[in-house]
């Protein structure tokens, strides 16, 4: 669906199209423009709200054939299930008053911010350096995927795939660097109660940074678990 495109849902004692409504009748009918007011209005608050940065919102434009009995009370806009405030959504104005009626429009909120883009192609397990990458202002609304803004989350990081110039960083793109390998004497440091052990192990899985990996102690044959804190280093807690 066009992201302008209206969507449109009433209560039957409120709407009224083409002939049906005849001015003869002498009913005051609310200004759609109104409408996308109240809920032009909700949306900048919310955003403001939860995004501190640069932001856009387009409320999508009512059916000109749209008839609707003028609010005798204040129009309440609100965000429906299912609504959300990045993207195409939608948001919902309704009239409280006697006879009153909820009216629902899209809207498209764009949210801006620097990202992290290349700027020259990455091959696979390409390590990110300062120069690789650079700050750009992109619609984050527009990155399903996600992005990286800060360069701290992917300097020293592995390129899982090719990248094209200007392609926006993700964290699906990188991975980090194994600091253990199967099968290298590391030095397990085990922590319990306030005392600690280093002892030879050998480890028995690759780990990167923070990943947990098993370990087997070479003098008892023990295995346990641990983390990787360094390229020889796995801190046991027992």
């Amino acid at each position: 669906m066009h992201p302008t495109t209206p969507i449109v849902w009433l209560t039957a004692a409120a709407l009224t199209f083409g002939a049906a409504c005849n001015p003869a009748w002498g009913r005051a009918i609310q200004s759609r423009a109104e409408i996308r007011s109240a809920a032009q209005a909700f949306l900048h608050k919310q955003v403001r709200e939860h995004f501190p940065g640069k932001s856009r919102i387009h409320v999508g434009h009512l059916d000109s054939r749209l008839r609707l009995n003028r609010c005798n009370g204040r129009l309440k806009a609100f965000l429906p299930p299912g609504g959300h405030l990045k993207g195409n959504t939608t948001v919902g104005v309704k009239c409280d008053a006697r006879a009153g009626w909820t009216v629902y429009v899209s809207a498209r909120i764009s949210l801006f911010g620097k990202v992290l883009v290349t700027t020259h192609p990455l091959a696979r397990g390409d390590r990110v350096a300062r120069a690789d990458v650079k700050a750009v202002e992109r619609d984050l609304s527009r990155l399903p995927y996600g992005y990286i803004s800060d360069l701290s989350d992917a300097r020293g990081k592995l390129v899982t795939r090719m990248v094209a110039t200007g392609a926006v960083l993700t964290p699906g793109m990188l991975t980090a660097p194994r600091l253990i390998h199967r099968g290298d004497r590391v030095m397990v440091v085990a922590q319990a109660a306030g005392l600690q052990v280093q002892m030879a192990g050998k480890a028995l899985g690759d780990g990167a940074a923070g990943e947990k990996i098993r370990v087997q102690a070479l003098s008892s044959k023990r295995i346990v678990q641990g983390v990787v804190v360094s390229p020889s280093v796995v801190k046991v807690t027992l």
